[in-house]
């Protein structure tokens, strides 16, 4: 059993037809995951919050994530849910990579495909980044 609160700051630029706007925001969430079994977890997003530039509360998820390879590099298969809350439905694909650095570090990446049931279909494509390290 696993309790997550994430501290999120993004930054987004897009031109259309040369011209530029760009944004930043931040963001904070906070939820957990349960692992059924050794490669198998299940888990939910219950607080997703934006803080600024304007605060909301943005749409719930659910996910399940199974791990096919095991060891200093571990690679699985995750299929996440968005729910209809202030926002349109999203399904979320993607492969989670986990990279073990010794003993007492490890870093998450991988690439997420999100796609958002609004008019028209809304695409994402996620490559995140997080170090970890057990201070203990």
């Amino acid at each position: 059993m696993r309790v997550d609160a994430e501290f999120v700051i993004s930054h987004t630029e897009v031109t259309i037809l040369g011209t530029t706007s760009s944004s930043t925001g931040v963001g904070l969430s906070a939820g957990g995951g349960f692992g059924i079994t050794e490669d198998l977890e299940v888990g939910a997003t219950v607080l997703p919050l934006t803080l600024s530039p304007d605060f909301q509360y943005n749409r719930p998820s659910v996910y399940g994530t199974y791990r096919f390879l095991r060891g200093d590099v571990e690679v699985g298969a995750r299929l996440a849910l968005s729910l209809p809350i202030n926002g349109d439905f999203g399904i979320n694909v993607g492969v989670p990579v986990l990279l073990h650095l010794g003993d007492t570090m490890r870093l998450d990446t991988g690439a997420f495909l999100q796609l958002t049931t609004s008019d028209p279909l809304g695409k994402s494509l996620n490559i995140p980044l997080a170090f970890t390290a057990n201070i203990n």
